[in-house]
């Protein structure tokens, strides 16, 4: 069965504080399609906006994903957010 992308409501909540990027951060167990995205960046509202889902990790990876993104405000400050919306 598969997992619930929890994400998206986190990543709208960092938006609002003036988070503006997010990089993706590739699982040390992550799969070929993971491991193309380590790395890749956008900007928060380009990540969570035109999903076709309400699980912005899982779209653009595959679900039950288990890598993390990297999100970032102006001053450099980093946020983890995994697939369960916690934050690390």
């Amino acid at each position: 069965m598969p997992n619930t992308d929890e994400s998206l409501e986190i990543l709208k909540d960092l938006l609002n504080e003036g988070y503006v990027e997010v990089e993706w951060e590739i699982h040390e167990h992550g799969c070929s399609k993971c491991n193309e995205l380590h790395g890749k960046t956008w900007t928060l509202e380009e990540f969570i906006e035109h999903l076709n889902h309400e699980a912005p990790i899982f779209e653009h990876s595959h679900v039950n994903c288990i890598c993390k993104v990297i999100v970032r405000n102006l001053e450099g400050d980093e946020i983890r957010v995994n697939w369960e919306g916690e934050q690390t």
